[in-house]
Protein backbone atom coordinates (compact mmCIF):
# COMPACT_ATOMS: atom_id res chain seq x y z
CA UNK A 1 0.00 0.00 0.00
CA UNK A 2 1.27 3.24 -0.76
CA UNK A 3 1.72 6.28 1.18
CA UNK A 4 0.46 9.93 0.20
CA UNK A 5 3.13 12.04 1.53
CA UNK A 6 3.34 15.71 1.39
CA UNK A 7 6.26 16.13 -1.34
CA UNK A 8 3.89 13.62 -3.25
CA UNK A 9 0.97 15.89 -2.49
CA UNK A 10 2.75 19.02 -4.03
CA UNK A 11 4.48 16.82 -7.36
CA UNK A 12 0.87 16.21 -7.95
CA UNK A 13 -0.70 19.83 -7.61
CA UNK A 14 2.18 21.02 -9.96
CA UNK A 15 1.72 18.51 -12.66
CA UNK A 16 -1.85 18.70 -12.51
CA UNK A 17 -2.11 22.60 -12.58
CA UNK A 18 0.08 25.63 -14.42
CA UNK A 19 1.60 26.05 -10.90
CA UNK A 20 5.45 26.44 -10.37
CA UNK A 21 6.76 23.94 -7.69
CA UNK A 22 7.29 26.94 -5.23
CA UNK A 23 3.77 28.20 -5.68
CA UNK A 24 2.39 24.50 -5.53
CA UNK A 25 3.83 24.00 -2.19
CA UNK A 26 2.92 27.28 -1.03
CA UNK A 27 -1.35 26.32 -1.76
CA UNK A 28 -0.29 22.70 0.03
CA UNK A 29 1.09 23.68 2.80
CA UNK A 30 -1.78 26.96 3.27
CA UNK A 31 -4.17 24.44 2.86
CA UNK A 32 -3.09 22.26 5.37
CA UNK A 33 -2.23 24.66 7.82
CA UNK A 34 -5.59 26.00 7.63
CA UNK A 35 -6.92 22.73 8.44
CA UNK A 36 -4.38 22.34 11.55
CA UNK A 37 -5.87 25.97 12.60
CA UNK A 38 -9.41 25.41 12.46
CA UNK A 39 -9.32 21.83 13.98
CA UNK A 40 -6.85 23.45 16.92
CA UNK A 41 -9.65 26.27 17.72
CA UNK A 42 -11.94 23.06 18.02
CA UNK A 43 -13.92 23.62 14.66
CA UNK A 44 -14.74 20.86 12.32
CA UNK A 45 -13.68 20.16 9.01
CA UNK A 46 -15.82 19.35 6.10
CA UNK A 47 -14.41 18.53 2.68
CA UNK A 48 -17.19 17.51 0.24
CA UNK A 49 -16.52 14.09 -1.05
CA UNK A 50 -13.78 13.19 0.98
CA UNK A 51 -15.21 13.45 4.77
CA UNK A 52 -15.57 15.28 7.71
CA UNK A 53 -12.63 16.01 10.01
CA UNK A 54 -14.22 16.22 13.78
CA UNK A 55 -12.57 16.99 17.44
CA UNK A 56 -13.73 15.25 19.71
CA UNK A 57 -12.99 15.33 23.73
CA UNK A 58 -12.02 12.11 25.76
CA UNK A 59 -13.65 12.16 28.76
CA UNK A 60 -10.50 11.51 31.90
CA UNK A 61 -10.21 8.14 33.77
CA UNK A 62 -8.62 5.64 35.21
CA UNK A 63 -6.69 3.39 32.64
CA UNK A 64 -4.15 0.69 33.88
CA UNK A 65 -0.57 -0.14 32.78
CA UNK A 66 0.17 -2.98 31.67
CA UNK A 67 3.63 -2.43 32.22
CA UNK A 68 3.71 -1.17 35.69
CA UNK A 69 0.32 -3.31 36.73
CA UNK A 70 -0.94 0.23 37.92
CA UNK A 71 -4.04 2.12 37.35
CA UNK A 72 -3.26 5.83 35.81
CA UNK A 73 -5.12 8.73 36.25
CA UNK A 74 -5.75 10.16 32.33
CA UNK A 75 -6.85 14.04 31.81
CA UNK A 76 -9.41 14.56 29.95
CA UNK A 77 -8.43 15.49 26.27
CA UNK A 78 -9.01 16.32 22.82
CA UNK A 79 -8.73 14.08 19.46
CA UNK A 80 -9.28 14.49 16.19
CA UNK A 81 -11.62 11.65 14.47
CA UNK A 82 -11.67 11.19 10.77
CA UNK A 83 -15.75 10.21 9.70
CA UNK A 84 -15.32 9.20 5.94
CA UNK A 85 -18.27 10.70 3.67
CA UNK A 86 -20.37 8.27 1.68
CA UNK A 87 -18.70 9.07 -1.88
CA UNK A 88 -15.47 7.85 -0.26
CA UNK A 89 -16.99 5.04 1.17
CA UNK A 90 -18.33 3.86 -2.57
CA UNK A 91 -15.56 4.45 -3.89
CA UNK A 92 -13.23 2.57 -1.56
CA UNK A 93 -15.58 -0.87 -2.27
CA UNK A 94 -15.39 -0.42 -5.85
CA UNK A 95 -11.85 -0.53 -5.87
CA UNK A 96 -11.78 -3.63 -3.66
Amino acid sequence: MKTITVGRLIQSVRRNSDLTISDATYLVSLILDLISESLSKGENVKLRGLGTFEVNIQKARNIKSPIANKSIFRPERKVVRFKPSGVLKKSLQKNT
